[in-house]
């Protein structure tokens, strides 16, 4: 088992270098969403949320109508964080978060942001959104699709709520 964790931390970095040097044509534009839901679930790989806060079920929360809701149901169902099973739920709006560990908003209701924002203020919550730029509106990571039609993200490390991001991801994030 220690050999296989050892094993996953050396490649999956490789993996993901990969997944974000691939232009989204090439995932295709009907399986986007597996891109995003791919990035996500490889974002609970380098985020360390505070001592206390992973009690229960990790959670994860889409706001928004969004395919990515189902794409990461399927991809997270034999997986987990920390040891911690992994629950995908949606909701319609900010109003409707219950707490969670993982908010992607999706690109719909990005007029949410603020509200949600707002509702999760001083919560180890990583807030990720669809639309490029929300970065600068408070968001943790945003995603932003470049010329090329590569799927990147950008962070924003003033917007992480006590939470800490390893220096690969980091690394890997978009400086526009």
């Amino acid at each position: 088992m220690k050999a296989e964790q050892s094993f996953l931390k050396i490649l999956a970095p490789g993996l993901f270098c990969l997944l974000m040097a691939l232009p989204s044509r090439t995932v295709a534009q009907t399986t986007n969403h597996k891109a995003y839901a791919i990035f996500l679930y490889n974002f609970t790989k380098y985020v360390h949320w505070p001592e206390g806060s992973l009690t229960g079920e990790f959670k994860i929360t889409v706001v928004g109508s969004s395919k990515v809701t189902q794409e990461l149901t399927t991809l997270v169902q034999n997986k987990t964080v920390l040891g911690k099973k992994i629950v995908v739920s949606q909701v319609n709006t900010a109003q409707e978060l219950t707490p969670a560990h993982l908010v992607y908003l999706s690109g719909g209701r990005s007029g949410d942001l603020e509200e949600l924002l707002q509702k999760l203020a001083g919560k180890p919550v990583l807030v990720v959104t669809e639309r490029d730029g929300l970065v600068r509106k408070g968001a943790s990571i945003s995603f932003v699709t470049l010329d090329d039609n590569s799927l990147r993200f950008t962070l924003n490390d003033k917007s992480l709520n006590n939470l800490q991001i390893a220096q690969e991801l980091k690394s890997l994030a978009y400086k526009e």
